[in-house]
């Protein structure tokens, strides 16, 4: 059976085109894809906090959707401050991705449920006190590299089967322009001009299977496909954006898996093999998880790091000067930093509260 596309967040979003401006493991245009975390989950991964800990600074800073609300968290200190509270127009979870001079955060609820959830989208600046920015409801966010959001609002929607609007904002939140979306697809990273990649269901469109989905240009204010950018019954992954091109991949990708570089100009395509290496931002170093899903391993430019355990769903993110790594540990609840050159990880002291949702490295002072 096909899956069926969940469309939340950033997308996550993340959206998707902003994936090597935050070096994330995962696509931040979308909330993440694993199991609700809760107190008394029966499934949750054992792992038990253990030294070495965590004793030089690291002056990082993360966002984090947290128990308490979407929260900025200082690694060094354990200090947190709640920027948005849960509520019913934010969701209790929140996806996230950066974008030019900040982070954009949109609520969600659970993370169990089909369809796009419509909740609020905020945006944070970069400073050393951001506080977060209204930008309005959506479904799912899109970045506009030219300057803006797109607020994707299409609501009624379960698993990409539906139409609404594509409205722009800048960061203050005021309405800039609006086009319109139509069935069935999700947004997944702005040509600019109205023009975006999406992800199209076609093929037979309902239970027991969903088709499949290809990518093509749209143009929201001609209300028009441009252009195809998958051979008719691909079932398409979008990854991210390189300039003017779609990266993407067979979703059920075989060992070893090629992907596609497609012009989205003229749709001239080559392959290549996957790269699914995290490289870190000064491009010195690359990182993946590896092993069973509860019992991963980070492995850094190929060797695997002691004392590097995680787990199937942990976000994996490069500091800013690339000098540390940083990744979730399997109980959710602690992070593990990887210095650059050290013989081992460490842990963070402080315990976290369970990672709801997302959370992104926000900077490095």
């Amino acid at each position: 059976m096909k899956r069926i596309v969940l469309i939340a967040g950033l997308a996550l979003m993340l959206l998707a085109a902003c994936e090597p401006a935050h070096q994330t493991a995962r696509r931040a245009s979308a909330v993440s894809a694993r199991p609700t975390p809760t107190a008394s989950s029966t499934n949750k991964p054992t792992w038990t906090a253990r030294p070495p800990y965590l004793t030089q600074r690291t002056h990082i800073r993360l966002l984090a959707s947290g128990g308490a609300g979407l929260e900025l968290i200082d690694i060094d200190t354990g200090t947190m401050r709640i920027l948005v509270r849960p509520s019913d127009a934010n969701g209790d979870v929140w996806g996230m991705y950066k974008v030019a001079g900040g982070v954009i955060a949109k609520g969600s609820d659970d993370m169990t449920g089909d369809g796009a959830p419509r909740h609020n989208v905020w945006y944070i600046p970069n400073g050393a006190t951001p506080q977060a920015r209204l930008l309005g409801p959506a479904t799912a966010v899109v970045d506009e590299p030219a300057g803006g959001i797109w607020l994707v609002d299409m609501p009624n929607n379960s698993g990409g089967f539906g139409s609404g609007t594509v409205t722009l904002v800048d960061t203050q939140g005021e309405l800039v322009r609006r086009g319109t979306a139509h069935c069935c697809q999700s947004f997944e990273a702005s040509l600019g001009n109205g023009r975006f990649v999406t992800e199209k269901q076609e093929g037979h469109q309902g239970p027991p299977n969903y088709g499949y989905q290809g990518l093509t240009v749209y143009d929201v204010f001609s209300k028009r496909t441009i252009r195809r950018l998958t051979p008719p019954g691909t079932d398409a992954e979008f990854l991210r954006m390189e300039g003017r091109a779609a990266v993407w991949k067979p979703y059920e990708c075989k060992d070893p898996c090629l992907e596609h570089v497609t012009d989205t100009t003229n749709g001239r395509d080559h392959t290549r093999r996957w790269n699914d290496w995290l490289m870190s931002p000064d491009g010195a170093h690359r990182a993946k998880t590896s092993g069973p899903d509860e019992a991963r391993s980070l492995l850094v430019d190929g060797t695997a790091l002691s004392n590097g355990a995680t787990d199937e769903y942990a976000t994996v993110e490069w500091a800013p000067d690339s000098s540390w790594l940083i990744f979730e540990r399997p109980d959710r609840e602690h992070l593990g930093l990887w210095r650059v050159g050290s013989p081992a990880a460490v842990t963070a002291r402080r315990t976290f509260s369970i990672f709801y949702g997302d959370w992104t490295v926000f900077d490095q002072r």
